[in-house]
């Protein structure tokens, strides 16, 4: 069966590489380093998965990615007009069964629809 909705992001205006860098990052929560000299290049095309035990640190190596959590070591570099952003597993709550995808971020941020259409 064909699906009539058809979704598509536009072609960026650049592709710097890397896209993101992080240079022996440590990371945790006060006196606590979850994450100890991680080494990360993302270059345009690249694609990661996150598997591992509860308390391994997906989420925390998530949140340094979007610039939620700042690393206690380190240095992350990210290029210039990169905008990051996730969808975390509480977010669930926030979703709503009769609304499409496109209601669901238009809802999250009206102002970036109303400055596209303008």
């Amino acid at each position: 069966m064909d699906n009539p909705f058809h979704f598509s992001f536009r072609q960026p205006e650049s592709l710097p590489n890397p896209l993101l860098k992080m240079e022996k990052v440590s990371a945790g929560y006060g006196e606590r380093i979850i994450l100890d000299s991680i080494k990360l290049n993302l270059v345009p095309g690249s694609r990661i998965g996150l598997l591992g035990r509860n308390g391994a640190g997906k989420s925390t190596l998530i949140k340094l990615l979007a610039g939620e959590l700042q690393p206690v070591s380190g240095e992350i570099g990210l290029a210039k007009g990169i905008k990051l952003g996730y969808f975390a597993q509480h977010q669930l709550e926030f979703l709503r069964a009769d609304e499409s995808p496109l209601q669901h971020l238009a809802r999250l941020a009206p102002q970036e629809l109303e400055q596209k259409a303008a």
